[in-house]
């Protein structure tokens, strides 16, 4: 770890000397290493950094802008400009937007208490939609992030949370603990109780000892 922090501190230098030269794909990856570790110039590279992708989100791909609006949020870094580009191009071309890049922006979202009701409410439709028969496979973690985002940010959209519930107790071993955790936490922030989800959670936990 020392050695990537040494690393992450000569590459944050290089590109703080050709910043002008950077292209989203690279600010992406170096915002993306950038949060997971302390480093000399780590706080001036998002300083320059993130303003940088606020002003030219229009260059960026929506993987590549989620990428950077979910690191800034990693550090606790909220530019609420930034937030409004992202969640209303979210919004705008959630249809064309890949489950990856969609669920890195909400969870974001959800680190940096940033509410957006009418992106909210899309990516609840985009969760019922994809957990219906032949939906858009999503991954375990990502429906476990949609739900502990919805409850940190006081938004309980019932009809959603129902399917979400429904899909997770037919399936509970595709979930790793973190994800249960995450899963049940949210829902208890929004103070949304179903029997059978609870039934199943307890049965779950309560085999091997877990």
């Amino acid at each position: 770890e020392i050695e990537n922090e040494a690393c992450l501190a000569v590459m944050a230098q290089e590109i703080l000397h050709r910043l002008e030269e950077c292209d989203p794909p690279e600010i992406a990856i170096v915002l993306h290493a950038a949060a997971t570790l302390r480093f000399d110039g780590r706080d001036r590279l998002f300083e320059l950094l993130v303003p940088r992708v606020r002003d030219q989100e229009g260059t960026f791909s929506a993987r590549h802008l989620a990428v950077c609006f979910h690191a800034a949020a990693r550090i606790g870094m909220r530019d609420d400009t930034l937030c409004q580009l992202v969640t209303r191009r979210f919004t705008k071309d959630l249809a064309d937007i890949d489950a990856l890049a969609l669920t890195s922006a909400v969870y974001a979202c959800g680190l940096i208490l940033y509410f957006d009701r009418p992106f909210c409410e899309a990516v609840s439709v985009f969760l019922y939609n994809a957990l219906q028969a032949g939906g858009r496979t999503l991954e375990s973690q990502q429906i476990s992030n949609i739900v502990y985002t919805f409850g940190k940010l006081g938004f309980c959209p019932e009809p959603t949370l129902n399917v979400v519930v429904k899909h997770v107790t037919a399936d509970f071993w595709r979930f790793k603990a973190q994800e249960v955790d995450n899963l049940t936490y949210g829902l208890a922030l929004l103070k949304f109780r179903n029997e059978a989800y609870l039934g199943r959670l307890s049965h779950h936990l309560s085999e091997e000892g877990r």
